[in-house]
């Protein structure tokens, strides 16, 4: 006799929205329309004859049918991810895949690498940079950039994000003597057109008053900005811990370091949960928070 189950990709619209409590975030969890969400939803209530969902103060919350219905479809969900992550997919090699966005694959991760391949050559990664909603069902572990901490199980703090301005060196030594916010209030300076405010938030922090930025020169994004200056064009603001590595490499100077300026973003690793026990994940994240100079027991929790 063959087995009866409602369709599954109503389950998964059902169970998505249950723990995110959003049809919105659902919809970008699985990648399809909230109007596809809410359909079916209803196609899953018409088969088991009973409401999911309820409205409560404008707010959807579960029913009592559907809170006694979403721990066994959740358990059932977890243990098919857990099947299949023990898999290998069809090249033969399980790989680690990592999601991020691309500043931070670019400008952090990737120059760190080459020491994890190094130490670890058996394990293949696979870096996948996206500003899609993380953790989608082929992706093991993500690093997120938000201004509070993400509510997966897993989940370990790696940077909060801080500014600071940074010049080449030849810059500052063409300039001669020691440099000063109030001076610098004068130089060519590089913005960010997705953090245009970035030198006013500064200076506030500096204690200078009444500064509006005029910058020498716009960029769509920091990667740009930080090569411009670099190259000498002039000031660009950092922002832990994209300019880390130029730092480090010597290519760029941050001569006001007693001055920090807190957005309230951070960086957070989060991994899936077929991924929380997997023996790659661990090592990666093990190898990861050393990197960002954090400690085993302090990571957790953020």
């Amino acid at each position: 006799m063959p087995r009866r189950f409602p369709p599954f990709s109503a389950i998964r619209a059902f169970e998505s929205t249950a723990r995110l409590g959003r049809q919105t975030e659902a919809a970008k969890e699985l990648g399809v329309s909230i109007s596809a969400i809410s359909h079916q939803i209803k196609a899953l209530e018409n088969y088991v004859g009973a409401p999911l969902f309820e409205k409560q103060s404008g707010q959807l919350r579960l029913s009592a049918f559907g809170s006694q219905l979403l721990a066994p479809l959740t358990g059932a969900l977890n243990m098919l991810e857990s099947t299949f992550a023990n898999y290998p997919n069809r090249s033969g090699v399980r790989q680690l895949t990592i999601q991020t966005y691309k500043p931070f694959a670019n400008l952090w991760l990737m120059p760190q690498l080459a020491d994890f391949t190094t130490r670890f050559p058996d394990i293949p990664l696979s870096v996948l940079t996206s500003t899609k909603r993380p953790l989608e069902s082929d992706v093991d572990m993500a690093v997120v950039y938000a201004n509070s901490k993400p509510q997966e199980e897993r989940c370990d703090l790696l940077f909060r994000e801080v500014t600071t301005p940074v010049c080449s060196p030849d810059l500052l030594k063409m300039k001669g003597g020691e440099p000063t916010i109030e001076r610098l209030a004068s130089e060519r300076l590089i913005s960010s057109a997705k953090y245009m405010n970035a030198w006013q938030d500064w200076m506030s922090d500096a204690g200078v008053q009444g500064f509006h930025a005029r910058p020498s020169l716009v960029v769509d994004d920091l990667s740009t900005g930080l090569q411009a200056a670099i190259s000498g064009v002039g000031w660009v603001m950092d922002m832990t811990p994209l300019a880390s590595w130029y730092k480090g490499q010597g290519a760029l100077v941050a001569p006001f370091k007693g001055v920090l300026h807190e957005t309230g973003y951070s960086y957070y690793l989060v991994i899936s949960r077929h991924c929380v026990n997997r023996e790659d994940a661990l090592v990666f994240r093990d190898w990861l928070l050393k990197q960002c100079g954090r400690e085993e027991d302090e990571a957790p929790g953020g």
